[in-house]
């Protein structure tokens, strides 16, 4: 058996709908010039910059030069604004190559060094411009997250910031669509097509592959073995159960989406694995565990749900799930998408799932 598939029980947690996001393992940082409604094809991307090592540590060098005037997408007058007429842009600065040839301590050490050496220049010009307030920074990225008055700022004086590439909103990504049509369930039996089709779908039963969650049922649904669901099937995760004895034991998958139900009785995750950010990008204290839409409860039983109602749903049920809420009622901003995935490499993933419509 391939190397390939020892990994199953891993990489299927990015089925129905997730992304991986491991940016400072895959050398990828989140893309620049998303468009208004964000492709989720573009949410990652390579950067433009080069990172060397010595023997004294870890220098990254940006290829971009200094002079080069960053590139405006959008138009200020076309901004939406807030009460105060201001508007929320993100800076983007050059990130450093080559990370994939790195260890990811390594690289996550170069993307942390390199923001902040890069970032203070650029800080340094907006402090001594008017209608410009810094909000946050994010080392994941290499970007700074600012409030611009509008009409006291120009284009100008945007293009006049030395080390930034391009300049653009604050994108709202939102989750996926659900496949299908969507029905209302009431709580009595577990998840099959038949149990969809006729409103008959446990809230609290397997909520795993091929299940929305709680609230609303795609009615595209196939039916699901006593022992295993139909997804688990698919993968042939229970012959990897078997020859393996191997559930994902050892491993952390951090799920950003609208949340998780922490007494649903397939999940089991540890409070201190949980967080919260807000629109900024700040980290709420004393999170409440909760889940804002159904999808996230929906993810993570995709990844290491149990078999509490007699069927096993989950890909990696001995696997450490970590959660972040950074979607609240399926909506997020580029900030808290960016600080999600900080937290969730700062707290050790191993793996991050994503679920990005448009």
């Amino acid at each position: 058996m391939s190397q390939a598939k020892r990994h199953v029980l891993c990489l299927a947690a990015i089925m129905v709908l997730s992304l991986v996001a491991i940016a400072t393992m895959a050398g990828f940082a989140m893309a620049a010039d998303a468009p208004s409604e964000p492709d989720v094809n573009e949410v990652l991307e390579p950067s433009d910059a080069v990172a060397s090592q010595s023997g004294d540590g870890i220098v990254a060098t940006d290829s971009v030069s200094d002079e080069t005037a960053p590139a405006l997408d959008f138009e200020l007058d076309e901004l939406s604004t807030d009460d105060d007429g201001e508007a929320e842009l993100i800076l983007r600065l050059g990130t450093p190559d080559g990370l994939s040839v790195l260890s990811a301590t390594e690289a996550e050490q170069t993307l942390k060094s390199h923001a902040e050496l890069t970032q203070d220049t650029v800080t340094e010009q907006i402090e001594s411009m008017d209608g410009v307030e810094v909000r946050n920074t994010f080392w994941i990225t290499n970007a700074i997250s600012v409030d611009v008055a509008v009409e006291d700022v120009s284009a100008a004086n945007l293009e006049t910031l030395v080390g930034v590439e391009r300049i653009h909103e604050n994108h709202e990504f939102s989750l996926p669509e659900p496949v299908g049509d969507v029905v209302e369930f009431d709580s009595s039996e577990t998840a099959t097509a038949e149990g969809a089709e006729a409103g008959e779908v446990d809230v609290d039963g397997p909520v795993g592959v091929g299940e929305q969650g709680s609230g609303t049922q795609s009615s595209v649904q196939p039916e699901s073995t006593d022992e295993f669901t139909y997804g688990l099937e698919q993968i042939n995760a229970p012959d990897v159960f078997d020859e393996f004895e191997n559930r994902g034991d050892g491993v952390r998958v951090s799920v950003i989406d609208a949340g998780i139900d922490p007494d649903h009785p397939d999940i089991d995750i540890d409070p201190e694995n949980f967080a919260e950010f807000d629109a900024e990008g700040e980290q709420v204290e004393d999170p409440d565990l909760r889940d804002t839409t159904g999808h996230g409860i929906h993810v993570s039983g995709t990844v290491v749900g149990g078999d509490a109602s007699g069927t096993q749903i989950g890909v990696a049920p001995d696997a450490t799930l970590m959660n972040v809420l950074g979607l609240p009622g399926g909506t997020g901003s580029f900030e808290q998408i960016a600080a999600s995935i900080e937290w969730s490499v700062d707290n050790d993933a191993d793996i991050a799932s994503l679920s990005l419509g448009t």
